[in-house]
């Protein structure tokens, strides 16, 4: 029986995506209250939102939670749809019993597989040269992306990310792949790099020497 008359009338009306678990606590490990199954989106009532485990789901990131009151339950705002942090629903600090603020959502690394490249606060991480060209590994470590970068290249150059979650043994090639189409320089789309390792790779134009990074 769903307790419908908990915080009657307050929260926002939110859609899921996927098929997530609704949870006892902010944290994958708590136990299954509830399953919304086979990927159909579901309207729920969000009453509140707060920081809680990191959770991983397709290349995405996300460590704030949602409340949702006809549920008793937490759900992942990696599966609310919308951004990482939902407007117009408030900290759940705003309610006593339940507790838990947003302090740390700022530093959440909601990195999308194959976005654009965020470069406020970005380094680079690992870097090499091939015949004068650079190619370097960035790393943003507030969104925990990578992506890779050839500086002083020509028309034609290759650049792109490998992937690993084994320390480098194996991994995912190719991500993020592109040239240099006009100047000398080129970047690829950032990719997640929370729990892995990352390199770039680039070469002096399609069909000469590989050169990539240490991992990092």
């Amino acid at each position: 029986m769903f307790p419908v008359w908990e915080y009657d009338g307050l929260g926002k009306q939110v859609k899921t995506w996927g098929q997530p678990n609704l949870r006892d606590d902010s944290q994958t490990g708590s136990a299954v209250n509830w399953q919304i199954k086979n990927g159909i989106s579901v309207a729920v009532r969000s009453l509140c939102q707060r920081v809680g485990e990191r959770v991983t789901v397709d290349g995405m990131v996300n460590n704030v939670w949602s409340y949702l009151p006809d549920y008793r339950s937490w759900i992942s705002n990696l599966f609310l749809q919308g951004p990482a942090i939902t407007p117009g629903v408030p900290s759940c600090g705003d309610y006593s019993r339940i507790g838990g603020t947003l302090d740390g959502a700022d530093s959440n690394t909601s990195c999308g597989d194959g976005t654009t490249p965020d470069s406020a606060d970005a380094w680079t991480a690992k870097s090499t040269t091939l015949f004068g060209r650079t190619i370097e590994l960035r790393y943003n470590s507030t969104t925990a992306c990578a992506w890779g970068r050839i500086v002083g290249g020509t028309i034609g150059d290759e650049i792109w990310m490998d992937r690993s979650g084994d320390g480098g043994d194996n991994w995912d090639p190719m991500l993020g792949y592109t040239t240099v189409t006009s100047g000398g320089d080129a970047h690829t789309t950032q990719w997640n790099d929370n729990g892995l390792v990352m390199r770039a790779c680039g070469t002096n134009g399609r069909g000469g020497s590989i050169a990539c990074t240490d991992w990092f």
